[in-house]
């Protein structure tokens, strides 16, 4: 569900982008990116790293440093305060090429690029489970994931059209499309791994995307409401922070820390969460957009010079 929403909001705000100015300017996508993502990792790797010198976590030098350069997709370090950072690593190695390829192709032939990874990537999946792959690189590779990506991708590029389709109409407001998502994890998971890994996980991610459709269409009614909660917006603002941190704190391995148990575990991850977007996040966002908006000053200032 996460890397259906990543890829259909960074394609959706890059059409924009190319909607208002005609192109997608690359170096600012990228240090929004690097202000949204960078200082906050720091932050939690460096607070790994002084929980290790307290005794109270283990992390090596090694370990911190494949979570620093976003590698943990495809080599597991072995410190499970660092393993969930193979999501951010498949978002970082999203980020770094699809802007590049859709800032060169039209809407077009960018569905159809999407269209040969959505079919490409079950197949990649279908290898592993016949060749007995283990369970790490088919669930953290990046080639494994794409597809989930792609689906959100071509999302924002077809909405209008699919909007204006009477039969996706139809089955979008029915109440089938909401069930497909866990029928399908329900019914091909536990009994056939060949199954799911192929056709039935395709499926379930086609219906997170219409899920995410008709939530933003159905923003007025009860459940966009809902979804638009306060507390839940709220919440949103501080998830990247609290996804590095929970990891810490949620673990709940024979022998773990005290703080690693219900319910101080949520409370800690929760507090070093919004600590961490506070203190870190936000200004280092705020500090970011200030730098790019300079920087893209400068240089419409020297294209205006060259111009004249």
């Amino acid at each position: 569900m996460f890397f259906v929403i990543s890829g259909f909001i960074i394609t959706k705000l890059l059409l924009d982008e190319r909607e208002r100015s005609g192109t997608i300017h690359l170096p600012s996508f990228y240090g929004r990116r690097f202000f949204r993502i960078f200082p906050a990792l720091l932050g939690y790797l460096l607070g790994l790293a002084v929980l290790d010198g307290l005794g109270l976590a283990s992390c090596s030098v090694h370990q911190l440093w494949l979570g620093l350069t976003f590698l943990g997709n495809y080599r597991y370090s072995g410190c499970m305060s660092t393993g969930h950072l193979w999501s951010l690593s498949v978002e970082e190695q999203f980020y770094l090429l699809w802007p590049i390829v859709l800032s060169r192709l039209s809407g077009r032939n960018a569905s159809r690029l999407l269209l040969m990874v959505i079919c490409a990537v079950p197949l990649i999946r279908i290898i592993h489970v016949t060749h007995g792959a283990d369970w790490m690189p088919l669930e953290w590779h990046s080639e494994s994931v794409a597809d989930s990506l792609a689906i959100g991708c071509l999302l924002a590029i077809g909405r209008t059209r699919l909007h204006a389709n009477r039969t996706y109409q139809r089955f979008a407001y029915s109440s089938f499309c909401w069930f497909l998502p866990v029928a399908v994890l329900a019914a091909g998971w536990q009994h056939s791994a060949l199954f799911y890994q192929g056709l039935g996980k395709t499926l379930m991610l086609l219906g997170i995307a219409i899920g995410i459709d008709i939530s933003i269409q159905r923003y007025k009614t009860a459940w966009g409401r809902c979804l638009n909660n306060a507390v839940l917006v709220r919440l949103g603002l501080w998830s990247y922070s609290i996804y590095l941190w929970q990891q810490v704190f949620t673990l709940q391995l024979p022998g773990a820390q005290p703080y690693a148990h219900f319910p101080l575990n949520l409370a800690l991850s929760i507090s070093m969460g919004v600590t961490s977007y506070y203190l870190i996040e936000r200004p280092a966002l705020q500090w970011g957009r200030r730098m790019i908006s300079r920087a893209q000053k400068s240089a419409d200032v020297a294209v205006a010079k060259e111009a004249g």
